[in-house]
């Protein structure tokens, strides 16, 4: 099944290590049924004293179809994509520096990672 999940490079920051603490804690093998969406199982996970399903940018982008076969290779897909966001980013921060904007500059903007 093809999963696309849209966030922006912040939240893939809050969430890729709550994942991978929620992986290498909580998962053991034969505990959970691989069929089961990895939604339910991160959407569990804490940030902040809230469960992640709780919070909007979660819910309305995190893929719901995804088994939990398939978390190790969700986590590392999603990952790959902040990599290449922050990549991206510092490459533009860099033409900025280099670019005279007229005094206009996008402040703080944070682009949604999409990957698929």
């Amino acid at each position: 099944a093809a999963a696309s999940a849209a966030f922006t490079t912040t939240e893939l920051e809050m969430l890729l290590p709550i994942m991978n603490e929620a992986i290498a804690t909580v998962l053991v093998e034969g505990s959970m049924d691989p069929s089961k969406p990895a939604y339910d199982f991160v959407g569990l996970a804490e940030l902040d004293s809230k469960y992640l399903r709780t919070r909007a940018w979660f819910t309305e982008n995190f893929p719901k179809d995804v088994p939990m076969s398939c978390i190790v290779d969700l986590y590392e897909t999603l990952e790959g994509a902040l990599k290449d966001a922050q990549a991206a980013q510092a490459i533009k921060s860099a033409d900025d520096a280099t670019t005279p904007t007229n005094g206009e500059q996008a402040q703080g903007a944070d682009a949604k990672v999409t990957a698929a």
